[in-house]
């Protein structure tokens, strides 16, 4: 069992929440501290920060950064963040991940972001080891888009970033379903919760 921080952005998409805590609650192998992050108009939301959005770039980072710092004290360097309809469903993967970077002492686990804008990373799912770079604390903003950003972050830090495979290529194949990491991430929660019933099935077909 670890210990992972994972920072959970929503600024709306509401609905899901309940569905992504179920996923949560089927981890055996990692120990997860969630933090809310929410900057939506829905004052009954639950979470443990709420801010006022700022925009789709900038209002992600807000959250990721208010998120880390939230969680920073702890005494735990594993981070995964991810917003509410990112469903990570099999923890035993992402433990997978983590021993990958500490092998080659990564700071950031994802993928490359193939768009018109380049080079930059992928931050719909964000994996981190601050034990080695720390991008949350010297995340550069460079007023165009959070994933170029959190690249510069890395080269200007020479930070090691482990590139994912599952997710190749991330547009279109793998971009709101990968079955490589049992993740789903559609904008119809439908079909999430068709994807999380499917996991849990074969799950209990396993034992």
């Amino acid at each position: 069992m670890i210990d992972v921080n994972i920072i959970v952005t929503c600024y709306n998409k509401e609905e899901y929440l309940h569905g992504l805590l179920e996923t949560f609650s089927l981890y055996k192998h990692i120990k997860p501290h969630i933090v809310i992050c929410y900057s939506g108009d829905m004052d009954s939301f639950p979470c443990h920060i709420r801010v006022a959005n700022r925009g789709h770039q900038l209002g992600d980072i807000d959250l990721t950064l208010l998120g880390y710092n939230y969680l920073k004290s702890n005494g735990f360097s594993k981070f995964i963040k991810i917003s509410i309809d990112s469903w990570l469903l099999n923890d035993l993967k992402l433990v997978d991940i983590f021993k990958f970077m500490e092998a080659q002492q990564s700071a950031y686990a994802g993928n490359l972001w193939f768009s018109e804008q380049s080079p930059s990373l992928a931050t719909d799912i964000i994996i981190a080891d601050t034990r080695f770079g720390n991008i949350f604390e010297s995340f550069a903003w460079d007023n165009h888009f959070f994933e170029t950003s959190l690249f510069s972050t890395i080269i200007k830090n020479q930070f090691h970033a482990l590139i994912l495979k599952h997710r190749v290529p991330v547009v279109p194949d793998f971009r709101f379903c990968c079955p490589g990491l049992d993740w789903i991430m559609d904008h119809d929660l439908k079909k999430n919760l068709e994807y999380l019933w499917a996991y849990k099935n074969s799950m209990s077909q396993e034992v």
